[in-house]
């Protein structure tokens, strides 16, 4: 496989952990299982850093800088959105569930 194919890979994989582990992390029924899957999503994380990071690298060229601040400026939206999403997730609900997950009516 070549250099670029396992970078592409990593970034898959490092995706579809992540996917699977903010998924079961809304799932969680206690605060083992919510801790297994935080520490999922991390591990999914440093795979997909290796490789996303690369291909910034390949395809920017001698604009590499402003690419990489492009995309890390658009990265930041969902960082300072989420909150605000949340806060009226929770003042119309009384619960930040909604935002995570699915999940079943306890009772």
């Amino acid at each position: 496989m070549s250099e670029l194919g396992v970078r592409r890979w990593f970034t898959f994989f490092g995706s579809a952990v992540e996917t699977v582990a903010i998924a079961g992390f809304g799932l969680a029924q206690s605060a083992s299982a919510a801790s297994l899957m935080y520490c999922l999503m991390k591990a999914g994380q440093s795979f997909h850093s290796s490789g996303f990071t690369a291909n910034y690298v390949e395809v920017g060229g001698p604009d590499n800088g402003v690419l990489q601040g492009v995309g890390n400026t658009a990265a930041t939206f969902p960082g300072f959105l989420l909150p605000i999403l949340g806060s009226y997730v929770m003042s119309k609900t009384g619960s930040y569930t909604p935002m995570c997950a699915p999940s079943p009516p306890s009772s």
